[in-house]
């Protein structure tokens, strides 16, 4: 509705992240700042649309997975960008292959958000360092703190 969009406009997101069957018109993708990112149960392009995993086991597929993707007007198809995949057993329920993609997605959402972030700008708290081959005073500091190198 015109008022939902007014009430997301107003809290300015960075991303929108969708993880639903509902189809988001082109004036809600546009809203975030950054990004609209919908995360799928399946590897796309494999399996677009409704019930992923159900069409993964009837097509009797070996491995699925979870797809992080950028919104566009089309239907799942829009860039990737995070994914994972995992073996599907033959004692694998329906619903159990929901609860593990689901579980993956949630790791999924949190890689693209902080992919998104570090391409932006780095977040590293240590200064830019370059090192060649350690010295001898480099191999004596790492053994005093009698961590085993292999």
């Amino acid at each position: 509705s015109k008022k939902f969009k007014n009430w997301i406009r107003s809290v300015k997101p960075d991303f929108i992240v969708s993880s639903n069957s509902l189809i988001f018109d082109s004036e809600l993708m546009q809203i975030p700042e950054i990004e609209c990112l919908n995360r799928h149960s399946a590897l796309l392009p494999t399996n677009k649309g409704i019930l992923p995993i159900f069409r993964s086991i009837e097509l009797n597929h070996s491995f699925m997975g979870v797809t992080v993707h950028k919104m566009t007007e089309m239907i799942d198809a829009g860039d990737i960008v995070s994914q994972f995949a995992f073996p599907i057993y033959k004692n694998d329920s329906l619903q159990n292959l929901y609860k593990v993609s689901f579980d993956i997605s949630y790791f999924l959402i949190v890689q693209a958000l902080f992919n998104y972030k570090i391409s932006r700008k780095s977040i590293s708290p240590y200064n830019a360092s370059y090192h060649s081959f350690p010295k001898y005073e480099n191999w004596r500091n790492f053994n005093r703190k009698k961590i085993p190198f292999m």
